[in-house]
């Protein structure tokens, strides 16, 4: 199962509040349930730390390598590219380099 939003994923959640699901649209992005909850201020999108990404099998964040297929989702290849980096830190220093020589597959 996957969500494109935290809306989307919310009647889910709230029939199972420890359930952990991926998104839609990017391999290191997951949504917990358990953030779903009236009143809290928490975003439930989670990102897994770079290089790692959200296992479907799992349901949990694992080394890039232990991820058989990302399939349409896009996979990060920099921590500039992570979307954390990206909201918090702004433009990244141009010389850390990624683990494919991508930026996204």
């Amino acid at each position: 199962m996957n969500f494109n939003s935290s809306a989307d994923a919310t009647p889910y959640c709230q029939a199972n509040p420890t359930a952990m699901v991926a998104m839609s649209d990017n391999c290191a992005q997951y949504i917990d349930c358990s953030l779903v909850v009236k009143g809290n201020l928490a975003d439930p999108v989670q990102e897994c730390k770079y290089p790692d990404l959200f296992s479907r099998v799992t349901l949990m964040c694992v080394n890039f390598t232990t991820v058989p297929s990302c399939d349409t989702r896009r996979e990060p290849m920099a921590p500039c590219k992570a979307e954390i980096h990206i909201m918090f830190w702004g433009m990244c220093d141009s010389m850390l380099t990624d683990h494919h020589n991508n930026y996204y597959l």
